[in-house]
């Protein structure tokens, strides 16, 4: 996940540690609201640099609570969504030095929601066990690679227990960690991803059964693909091109062919780059397509209730969150924009309000907030910005 410097771009070493010491909030315009997809933004506190968000039934009412890895102050908020789309305060928990990533799952198998961190400070990922009642143990660290910044979990070896994967900034390599079953962690495995890899995450790309890992590495503009053996181990990463500054990655059915493709947002040129998946594990090339400023963070959902998944990107730029629609054939239109908080960091789905539709959130860095989208689709709204379809350029992303 993005650490955002003051101009929503990336910030690396002590400037990162600064933009995330640092309340002060950069002026940023204050786009129309869109109309339509989504009732007007919600907000609420988070902790200090919020840089990924998640989200995930903790109390086993089925509906969707968040929680803020928050980069500032080494730990994670729990807001525990109140069933109407609405959240209590945030929960601190402590998570490690620098948490720049968290995801749910059950580790131990007592069906009781389990939260992993990376901490990019001190080279770690925490697992925090829950305890029940949306509260959690005290972090239990397990060494990773050199600055992780992201973490993705799944079963990567098909043997029933809930294993980590985790992208190394610092020193261009994913790390997997494969799960015991009872909440711990076997050591890691660190295989080489590409430079900068600052997000991971998990699909079936080749259509063996197999999870496989997808790489975004800033350094390079490129996302790796790891193809899957079944039993833990990856292949060597097969790069394909995106844009410049790719600093998140989403898997996702976007034609309705049951293959994976990803989407990737490029912080460089204000793009986000859509690969169509072949079935084999390879990629058509990156189509690029016009966000806004600083695109730092995507993930997919059915934003309208088509039933077609689209594609939304967080836009530290100008506070903002591009909605993408999908056409079902991997094409989309003009991006939809809608106001979020500023350093817009990070975004998950889900549903706050039982309502069955796709929601979004969005950690905001630079004020430590979360904002909250709730749907009101029917299928049209928003406000288009700049021209529909791809942009323009070959082989590449164009300028915005």
């Amino acid at each position: 996940m993005a650490v955002l410097a003051a101009d929503g771009r990336r910030a690396g070493g002590l400037l990162a540690a600064l933009a995330m010491a640092v309340t002060a909030v950069a002026a940023v315009p204050t786009p129309a609201r869109a109309a339509g997809l989504f009732a007007p933004p919600l907000t609420y506190l988070a902790g200090s640099g919020p840089t990924d968000i998640t989200s995930g039934d903790l109390t086993g009412d089925g509906v969707d609570s968040l929680v803020v890895a928050n980069a500032g102050d080494g730990t994670v908020s729990v807001l525990l969504a109140n069933g109407d789309g609405t959240f209590g305060p945030p929960l601190p928990f402590p998570a490690g030095p620098g948490a720049s990533g968290v995801r749910i799952t059950d580790l131990n198998g007592d069906d009781l929601p389990d939260l992993v961190t990376a901490n990019q400070f001190d080279a770690t990922v925490s697992v925090l066990l829950g305890a029940g009642d949306a509260a959690f143990g005290p972090p239990v660290p397990y060494p990773a690679g050199w600055g992780p910044a992201a973490v993705a979990v799944s079963d990567l070896d098909a043997d029933g227990a809930v294993d980590v994967a985790v992208a190394n900034e610092f020193d261009g390599t994913v790390g997997v960690l494969l799960g015991t079953g009872d909440g711990t962690l076997r050591p890691t495995e660190l295989l080489p991803s590409g430079a900068s890899p600052s997000s991971v995450d998990v699909a079936d790309f080749d259509g063996d059964d197999n999870l496989d890992l997808a790489v975004a590495n800033a350094g390079n503009a490129t996302v790796s693909v790891l193809l899957g053996s079944g039993d833990g181990t990856f292949g060597p990463p097969r790069p394909h091109l995106t844009g410049p500054g790719p600093y998140d990655v989403s898997g996702g059915d976007l034609t309705g062919d049951s293959i994976p493709e990803l989407a990737v947002p490029n912080d460089g040129n204000g793009t986000v780059s859509v690969l169509l998946g072949i079935g084999d594990g390879a990629f058509a090339p990156a189509r690029p397509y016009l966000t806004g400023p600083g695109p730092s963070a995507v993930t997919t959902g059915d934003f309208n209730g088509d039933d077609i998944l689209d594609v939304a990107v967080g836009n530290a730029g100008n506070a903002t969150v591009a909605v993408l629609l999908g056409n079902g054939d991997g094409t989309f239109a003009a991006p939809l924009l809608h106001p979020t908080g500023p350093g817009t960091s990070a975004l998950t789905t889900g549903d706050f309000n039982g309502d069955g539709r796709d929601d979004i959130a969005a950690a905001n860095q630079f004020n430590a907030t979360v904002t909250v989208l709730l749907s009101a689709a029917d299928g049209a709204g928003g406000t288009p910005a700049q021209a529909a379809g791809p942009a323009a350029g070959a082989g590449g992303c164009a300028d915005p």
